[in-house]
């Protein structure tokens, strides 16, 4: 995961090891799960262009992680996370635990 380097892939930044646990430091997003997103707004529906941009942004992190070998298991809306509050402005990152 460490290897792993693209702007809709949340980072790992450190890991600690204790007795019995293992903990994973990894990239700060703040603006919540894109599932939370979809179902706050009104209708449960995102706008055409919104819609385009974050299937492009998932569908981009996928194929990066698959060209290196790697497969997420569990694809779905509650593990694509927000960078930051504002959407539009905002990058997807795709967290994976392994």
């Amino acid at each position: 995961m460490r290897e792993l380097d693209h702007p809709h892939i949340v980072k790992l930044k450190e890991v600690f090891y204790a007795r019995r646990d293992v903990f994973l430091i990894m990239e700060l997003a703040t603006g919540g799960e894109v599932f939370d997103m979809l179902t706050s707004r009104p209708g449960d529906r995102f706008g055409d262009t919104l819609a385009a941009m974050l299937m492009s942004q998932m569908l981009s992190a996928v194929h990066y992680i698959h060209t290196r070998g790697v497969v997420h298991r569990d694809l779905k809306l509650e593990n694509f996370l927000i960078e930051t509050p504002q959407a539009q402005m905002s990058h997807l990152k795709p967290c994976f635990f392994f």
